[in-house]
């Protein structure tokens, strides 16, 4: 029962969110909380090379989208979904913006470091506006 409490909590809190960003099936916000928190992580690894604070505060992030994940994991596993999914597309989304963060920070190219650093802005965007309100 408190994990009901906890999921209305959390809706609520979202009701600040535009309404087109968040999906409303438990696995669909398993799969984006799970992805963001994928996100954070690899930014706060990221940052860590160059500022010690930016590197905290993404730290926070992704420990409210891992929360968040935690809050909303039981409902989506009694809609079918395991935790080992919900933790491929973290990983997945861990190594993609590692990969683009990389790219923005050392290439060479000036062009294709932009192109890497918009994509990586674009990707936190989605869970800046979906959950976080911008």
């Amino acid at each position: 029962m408190t994990g009901r409490f906890a999921y209305l909590g959390l809706s609520l809190c979202l009701l600040a969110a535009p309404a087109a960003a968040l999906p409303h099936a438990p696995a669909d916000l398993v799969r984006l909380f799970s992805i963001c928190a994928g996100r954070y992580s690899a930014l706060a690894e990221h940052e860590a090379l160059f500022d010690g604070a930016a590197s905290d505060r993404a730290g926070a992030r992704r420990d409210l989208f891992v929360d968040l994940v935690d809050t909303v994991l039981p409902d989506a596993r009694a809609g079918g979904l395991s935790g080992q999914r919900a933790l491929a597309w973290r990983i997945s989304a861990k190594h993609a913006q590692a990969v683009l963060l990389l790219r923005a920070t050392f290439l060479r190219d000036p062009e294709a470091a932009a192109r890497a650093r918009r994509a990586a802005d674009h990707f936190f965007s989605e869970c800046q506006s979906s959950v976080l309100g911008g």
